[in-house]
């Protein structure tokens, strides 16, 4: 994606219980925090945010979710860095 600002937004804890699986709930967190670190170097203009909500941070966390959005929409102004 070359320079194309973004912000991978990540909550902070995966939220994953060995009951709810048949595969461990510790090997889905890696996994999960492996895939969000690949996201990240997919533009050399973004960078990774990890919000303390669970999967509807746009609804438990809008002042967060809001700021990345217009951070991402100021660097397209700008022509900038995120």
């Amino acid at each position: 994606m070359g320079t194309i600002p973004f912000i991978v937004l990540s909550r902070a804890d995966g939220g994953y219980n060995d009951a709810d699986s048949d595969i461990p709930a510790a090997q889905m967190e890696k996994e999960r925090i492996e895939g969000l670190a690949k996201l990240v170097l997919l533009s050399r203009n973004s960078r990774q945010v990890i919000i303390h909500s669970g999967h509807n941070m746009n609804l438990e966390a809008p002042d967060d979710v809001t700021k990345a959005i217009r951070e991402v929409v100021e660097a397209v102004r700008r022509h900038g860095k995120v």
